[in-house]
């Protein structure tokens, strides 16, 4: 009985070590799997938050969306405004707000108009908010002042005095020698207006001769002059957000 119960026990010890050495395998590849996984799911973690949110457009971008604003809208593509620039967005709103006046009324009252013989009053004026772009793009709005063109115009359906060569046209009485390959321009669908009352333009110059350079540099300067938005943005330590 004795030499029995050895007998069994003795063969039984190889299953069991092998038993032990499978379990042992087993768990060493669970760990380094999981090693894996957690690795990976750190790294991408690590990697979303090093992407930036928005990628700024490039000129490509803009004018695809200038050809299509309702398809690259559809397909999430188009450019957008930073974290930052949507506060300062919010703070403009917030002074005009203090003030007792809309948005329409700082555009109207501080811009500077221009007009052809018999044509409406234009004003090539910075976006004081303006989208994420590439370096070389500045992002500018042609405003249309309401007693002179209704705020609901589309301001690029052809016309006697809208269209997209009467737009660049109005552009070129502010920047005279601007080139067509300078200039993007389209006007947001009418849900994504933020100022209906007044019809405007978005327009992205991407300045290639020094004639444009120049131009651009003297209206900015004017601007900073007279608006009052920059003043208040220079005293507050924001100067540099202006151009100051």
């Amino acid at each position: 009985s004795e030499r029995a119960r050895a007998r069994s026990t003795s063969s039984s010890l190889p299953v069991m070590r092998l038993f032990h050495r499978f379990r042992a395998a087993r768990f060493g590849k669970c760990c380094a799997a999981s090693a894996v996984g957690q690795a990976f799911a750190t790294s991408s973690e690590a990697q979303q938050q090093e992407q930036p949110k928005h990628s700024p457009a490039s000129w490509h971008c803009l004018q695809a969306y200038a050809a299509d604003q309702a398809g690259e809208l559809k397909a999430g593509r188009g450019p957008k405004r930073m974290d930052d620039i949507e506060e300062r967005y919010q703070r403009y709103f917030r002074w005009a707000k203090e003030r007792s006046h809309a948005g329409a009324d700082y555009i109207i009252v501080t811009a500077q108009w221009r007009c052809e013989h018999c044509g409406p009053w234009v004003a090539l004026e910075p976006n004081i908010v303006p989208y994420s772009l590439e370096e070389g793009i500045e992002h500018w709005n042609l405003w249309y002042h309401p007693n002179t063109m209704p705020g609901s115009a589309d301001l690029l359906m052809q016309g006697e005095d809208i269209g997209v060569s009467a737009v660049l046209r109005h552009v070129r009485l502010f920047l005279p020698g601007l080139a067509e390959d300078e200039v993007v321009i389209f006007q947001n669908l009418p849900h994504m207006r933020s100022i209906p009352s007044v019809a405007h333009v978005q327009v992205f110059i991407r300045p290639r001769s020094p004639q444009t350079r120049a131009a651009l540099c003297e209206l900015r300067a004017a601007w900073r002059m007279r608006s009052p938005w920059a003043e208040n943005e220079r005293q507050g330590g924001r100067g540099d957000e202006v151009g100051w």
